[in-house]
Order: structure tokens, then C-alpha cells, then sequence
């Protein structure tokens, strides 16, 4: 009995908008000046993936990303940029990115 009602209740409490279910997947976040980035490719399971390197630099200190597939284009060299991402196995994956404007 216990069961059926727990389907309901789901589709009830995700229909407010304010529950949040934490998985094995947790965000991370970096914010830095986008120094360098670089598309390159990898061997997995799947075959040859891409990975795109982004290293970030913040208060004097490097911090190197490997990001899942091509992100090119959402890391513009020489901006302030604020991103966030899930890590996985090998690569990590971009889930926000806030550019810094002047």
C-alpha cells in the first residue's frame, strides 16, 4: 500500500518546484580569468570523445578542467568566467556558465 501512495506523492512535491533530490552527482563551481583552452580527444569505451582542457586562473593560482565534448565557444579567453559542472568519470560536465561582462 505503502508503495502505491509514494508515485502520488512524487508527482505532488516535484510539482511545487521546491524539492530538490540530491544524487550521486554533485555541482561544483570555479570562477577565473579563462587563461588557456584547448579541444583535444580521448579514447573511451564509446571510441574517441572530445574533451575540451580549460585552465582557469583566480588569485594567482591555476586550475585546469577537463570538460565532456567541445565547449570552445562557451570559454572566451581572457574572461572573467563563473561555471558550473558535474564530474564524471574522465571529463566533467558544463551545466552553467556566466560570462563576465565589461
Amino acid at each position: 500500500m505503502l508503495r502505491l501512495l509514494f508515485l502520488p506523492i512524487c508527482f505532488v512535491l516535484l510539482g511545487c518546484g521546491n524539492v530538490k533530490i540530491n544524487g550521486a552527482l554533485q555541482t561544483s563551481s570555479i570562477s577565473g580569468q579563462i587563461s588557456t583552452v584547448q579541444l583535444t580527444s580521448a579514447n573511451d569505451m564509446n571510441g574517441v570523445s572530445q574533451i575540451t582542457v580549460v585552465i582557469f586562473l583566480n588569485n594567482n593560482n591555476f586550475t585546469t578542467v577537463n570538460f565532456c565534448g567541445n565547449v570552445v565557444n562557451q570559454m572566451p579567453v581572457g574572461n572573467f568566467v563563473t561555471v558550473s559542472f558535474t564530474q564524471n568519470q574522465g571529463c566533467a560536465t558544463l551545466t552553467f556558465v556566466a560570462i563576465e561582462t565589461h
